[in-house]
């Protein structure tokens, strides 16, 4: 990909290590404290793919939201590029469930959208937009209602959106678990060809073991909550991807260790 698709500049950023260090999480329940996260530990390389897997309720997604600088731990430390902040607010890029379309907007002005919020004339914002469309395969569909697109179209304009904000590392939370089977396994083989294009570190949360295996070079597995992070698995399967590495044994192998890390966490 042209830099220029990215920023105005020419330059597009390199991706950022992510790490957090101990982190507590607290929240008020209706019976009393609950604890979410309980000295949770990461680290994710710059511009590698990492996934989270673990039990619904483990503390996932307040990870990311911590780490987005949505919510701050009780506890603990994250760092993005080995410096700790509290400041985190707008350094990632994160992408919730939903796709959060406007309905009222057009494809291009949604994928625009977060340009336009930070300031970048409606034009230039469109324009940068647009060519990213074009990039990859959603060019014919940009003056297209989010209601005339289909579920898989919606969540790559969804991720093209978060990807025109050229943020060092991009956080999505699941964006893919409401798709069908077949749409999810074509937009994995998309998502990796637009993050090898840009460069960036992507994190993403999956209950899918094989969605895991596929798209990730590590896999965290967090226990039930309150959450930690209980082992880190490498996945040596050579880049690129594609779809016939499913049917492999060691594909296989890798998927067995994760769910045996995830039944023992359930015993």
């Amino acid at each position: 990909m042209s830099a220029d698709l990215l920023t105005s500049s020419g330059s597009v950023t390199s991706g950022a290590s992510l790490e957090v260090r101990a982190v507590h999480r607290t929240f008020d329940g209706e019976s009393g404290p609950v604890a979410a996260l309980a000295g949770v530990s990461l680290y994710v390389e710059p511009a590698s793919f990492d996934a989270v897997i673990g039990p619904s309720g483990c503390g996932k997604s307040t990870l990311f939201q911590i780490l987005a600088g949505l919510q701050q731990p009780d506890a603990g430390d994250v760092l993005i590029d080995g410096l700790a902040r509290r400041d985190r607010l707008g350094i990632c890029a994160y992408m919730p469930q939903r796709d959060g379309l406007l309905e009222h907007l057009r494809t291009v002005d949604n994928v625009a959208l977060g340009l336009t919020l930070q300031g970048v004339g409606r034009a230039a914002a469109r324009q940068r937009a647009q060519e990213l469309l074009d990039r990859f395969g959603l060019g014919r569909f940009a003056g297209a209602w989010p209601w005339q697109l289909s579920g898989g179209m919606r969540h790559r304009a969804a991720f093209l959106r978060t990807v025109l904000l050229d943020r060092a590392a991009m956080l999505l939370d699941e964006p893919f678990g409401a798709l069908d089977g077949i749409t999810r396994g074509e937009l994995h083989t998309w998502l990796l060809d637009v993050w090898e294009a840009v460069g960036s570190t992507v994190a993403l949360i999956t209950h899918d073991v094989a969605e895991a295996v596929f798209l990730a070079d590590r896999v965290h597995v967090m226990t039930p909550r309150p959450g930690r992070v209980c082992a880190t698995f490498p996945i040596e399967l050579p880049r690129p991807r594609t779809p016939e590495m499913q049917e492999s044994a060691a594909f296989a192998g890798y998927e067995a260790q994760l769910r045996e890390a995830l039944r023992e966490q359930r015993a």
